[in-house]
């Protein structure tokens, strides 16, 4: 028998995002806000999308005005939402929606890491043959590569020289590698210094055609993406 209940107590589980419990306090959510939370997941997890407060009343020590308050709040800030669905027989329910926490949770997610400049939807290949306008050949797929294996660069700095190569006009994998050996001569690794790097290089070019408007050999210009 004992067996019996520990199994069904693991069977009867309810998810809760890590992330919820490590970044609540930073999202200004109380305590007692995110045991209503849990509980409303908990509901979910029976098949009651809109527990009434009565029913969140019998399973927390607080009452049913604490209880209509704390929704309130976490509605009001954009933590939760009230929406309505119809069913097959055409009759419309409404439910708790937990879609606003888990978004503001994945942009926490983001900043932490670092990743806000990165495309999260499209991968380094099709990013270059959508700039491209046509499928890589084979040999310029290994050179993506050889660019991150073989040579270190990173993808938000082979991303920007891909940029700086669609603005100036020549989007070809050999002014790309010419501009990455560039940067990398330099001491260049990350947008921010590619970006820095750009703009010193520029005024010095503006400085050079004004004292050589004849001169013809011009090297490629960089271009302030991130300003853009």
């Amino acid at each position: 028998m004992e067996k019996i209940l520990v199994d069904l107590l693991r069977q009867r589980c309810t998810t809760i995002p890590n992330l919820l419990l490590e970044h609540y306090k930073e999202l200004g959510i109380l305590d007692e806000e995110v045991f209503l939370l849990i509980h409303i997941l908990s509901f979910k997890s029976e098949g009651i999308n809109f527990p009434t407060a009565a029913e969140l009343e019998q399973r927390m020590s607080t009452d049913i005005k604490k209880i209509f308050k704390m929704v309130h709040r976490l509605v009001w800030n954009g933590f939760l939402s009230i929406e309505e669905r119809e069913d097959d027989s055409g009759v419309r329910h409404e439910y708790y929606d937990l879609t606003p926490l888990y978004k503001k949770l994945v942009n926490i997610l983001i900043e932490n890491h670092g990743i806000l400049q990165q495309p999260l939807e499209t991968d380094l290949y099709t990013l270059f043959e959508n700039e491209f306008g046509r499928p890589l050949s084979p040999m310029e797929c290994e050179t993506i590569t050889l660019w991150q294996d073989q040579d270190g660069y990173s993808r938000e700095l082979i991303v920007s020289a891909l940029r700086e190569a669609v603005y100036s006009g020549k989007v070809t994998i050999k002014y790309i590698d010419r501009i990455l050996l560039e940067w990398q001569k330099n001491g260049i690794k990350t947008a921010e210094e590619a970006k820095n790097y750009s703009m010193k290089f520029r005024e010095k070019q503006v400085i050079k055609i004004k004292k050589e408007p004849q001169t013809e050999d011009i090297p490629f210009t960089f271009y302030n993406w991130l300003e853009n």
